[in-house]
């Protein structure tokens, strides 16, 4: 019996499946809850709201690092590297506390965004070390429902405490919250050690990460459909308060609560992906949800007369949205099996690019030809490139 085998016996599935939900619901708020903000935040920051997305796109864009991060992992193990990404989100937590000015908010974010390149990877890695293949939709379907859960609990609350008092209790509830996650890993998540095979290509990292990815060139559809679509959605997310104030001059408890409908949707999906996706297959979730995702993103922009109607249409889109790319994540686990935490690692930076991109071009295509229509057809261009990323993956493998 391997060692991997044996660590899946001794850890409570269930159990480990609670607790990084956990973990990850805290490190998303930290990414999500300024997002329906942004022209609140700038304004209570004293500065302004191009400023406010420029923090937020540096943020995500310091991802593309993240497989220096990857190949640390590998060789150090996934829990250690988690508990440091963990410590170094709550201590900067207490600069936003302690210092209510726009560069104190623009270097904790930017240090959220570091965090977050180096927790994930790890999780993810330790999530397919110990969860076979056959169960692994079901499984990370179910942790990734933090992703939603963060943005249907930080949005009302961030809007509240907004109104009443800025940030600093916002940045304080999520060190609370941050001390909380780290220490239930660091008490019930058991020790990962590396595997030591003597031609092991990343324990010695006598190769880079670039050579490592080239042992199996379909990485790079994957890290190309990361891309397109996590672009495609920054670059509508990044116009999604203005279009919303814009279009049904919506107050900030009312935008907190509407933003919940996306949390709801994005759950509705990964609840799907836990359920179906190990019976439907990951590679068809991902590509099916893709094409049907592309065609909502186009209309959208279009249903700035009813607020219901925008509503309905924004839930059905970001149900599909999060289908595809949790499905994703599920599939691309096994495109480099034997240097998990570096492919998962390489997935995270495309990711970041791609938000970096989004947020950096949807927010300059906004500026310079003040379309909401034109967004929505660019945005959809995306997102049909990574569908053919996802179909080439699915012919070649």
């Amino acid at each position: 019996m391997t060692d991997k085998a044996v660590a899946l016996k001794q850890v409570n599935l269930t159990s480990m499946t609670v607790i990084f939900l956990f973990g990850r619901l805290v490190i998303n708020m930290t990414r999500r809850f300024s997002y329906p903000f942004i022209p609140a935040i700038a304004q209570r920051l004293g500065t302004s709201i191009g400023s406010v997305q420029s923090a937020l796109a540096l943020s995500w864009g310091v991802g593309i690092f993240s497989p220096v991060f990857g190949v640390l992992t590998e060789r150090f193990g996934r829990k250690p590297v988690m508990l440091g990404a963990l410590a170094l989100m709550a201590l900067v937590s207490l600069l936003g506390v302690f210092v209510p000015q726009f560069w104190a908010f623009a270097f904790v974010v930017v240090m959220y965004g570091i965090s977050k390149m180096i927790f994930d990877p790890a999780l993810q890695a330790y999530v397919g070390d110990r969860v076979p293949f056959a169960q692994r939709a079901r499984t990370w379907g179910a942790i990734e429902l933090s992703w939603s859960g963060s943005l249907f609990v930080i949005a009302p609350l961030t809007g509240l405490l907004l109104e009443q008092a800025g940030l600093q209790p916002v940045f304080a509830v999520l060190f609370v919250l941050l001390c909380l996650a780290m220490a239930l890993i660091w008490l019930f998540i058991p020790d990962d050690r590396p595997d030591q095979p003597a031609a092991s290509p990343v324990k010695s990292q006598r190769q880079p990460v670039l050579r490592l990815l080239r042992q199996r060139p379909l990485a790079f559809a994957a890290l190309g459909y990361s891309f397109c679509m996590i672009a495609a959605q920054e670059i509508f997310f990044i116009n999604y308060a203005l279009w919303m104030e814009i279009s049904f001059e919506l107050v900030l408890a009312t935008m907190g609560l509407a933003t919940v409908v996306l949390g709801l949707a994005e759950a509705v999906g990964e609840v799907a992906v836990s359920a179906f996706g190990d019976r439907f297959g990951l590679q068809r979730m991902t590509l099916y949800g893709t094409v049907l995702s592309a065609a909502g993103f186009a209309l959208i922009p279009h249903l700035n007369q009813s607020l219901p109607l925008a509503l309905a249409a924004m839930f059905v889109l970001f149900v599909l949205v999060e289908i595809s790319i949790v499905a994703s994540i599920g599939l691309f686990t096994e495109v480099l099996a034997e240097a998990r935490a570096v492919m998962m690692s390489a997935n995270f930076s495309a990711m970041s690019l791609g938000r970096l991109a989004g947020a950096l071009f949807g927010g300059g295509l906004y500026a310079l030809t003040q379309s909401f229509g034109l967004i929505g057809v660019v945005t959809m261009v995306f997102v049909l490139v990574g569908g053919g990323f996802i179909w080439l993956l699915g012919r070649r493998s």
